[in-house]
């Protein structure tokens, strides 16, 4: 699949669970129903459990969090810790996408736990970086600055973009903190 293809999905699907409109409850449940899993479909599959949610139907996407709480579960006590850890960063995006902080920082924090436990090269590499950026993220919107400003600092020595750290308004009650600003000049 064409990544910006992926992306525009996900954008329509994302204003199809905020705006809604006649019709979309049941449009979104027909192409969750016909989504086939895949590496690439698997933030389609995210963007449409959070609209359905978005549109007053929480089923599916409670279903999908009790059966990847307890996959993430057993991969992290077995042999697949890699997609365990995937599995929780699915889950903290998610959780965190529908105001459930809590339970988005306790997925996140588990990713962290498995890799220093198990020294998980491969997720050190490949998702460490979001993870202490989504930690900030949760931070700055619960108003715990200072922990968001360290957040960010681990983010950004994982070689997390910069550039997104300027975009993102969930940033934005820490964009006066010292530590913010000289994150940015370094």
């Amino acid at each position: 699949i064409d990544p910006y293809d992926l992306r525009m999905k996900e954008l329509a699907i994302m204003a199809l669970g905020e705006f809604g409109g006649e019709g979309v409850p049941e449009a979104l449940r027909k192409l969750l129903d016909g989504l086939t899993p895949t590496e690439e479909s698997n933030a389609v599959h995210s963007e449409l459990l959070i609209a359905i949610h978005r549109r007053g139907n929480p089923e599916p996407l409670e279903t999908f969090l009790k059966k990847a709480e307890f996959a993430a579960e057993q991969a992290l006590k077995g042999e697949a810790k890699e997609e365990g850890c995937s599995l929780r960063l699915t889950q903290g995006r998610i959780l965190s996408r529908v105001g459930r902080r809590k339970e988005a920082l306790a997925a996140y924090l588990s990713i962290i736990e498995a890799v220093e436990r198990h020294d998980l090269d491969q997720v050190r590499k490949d998702y460490l970086s979001t993870v202490f950026y989504n930690l900030a993220c949760l931070s700055a919107l619960d108003g715990e600055r200072a922990k968001a400003i360290e957040w960010l600092e681990r983010a950004v020595k994982a070689d997390f973009d910069r550039a997104w750290i300027r975009l993102d308004k969930e940033l934005d009650s820490i964009r006066e903190e010292p530590g913010y600003l000289k994150l940015l000049q370094e």
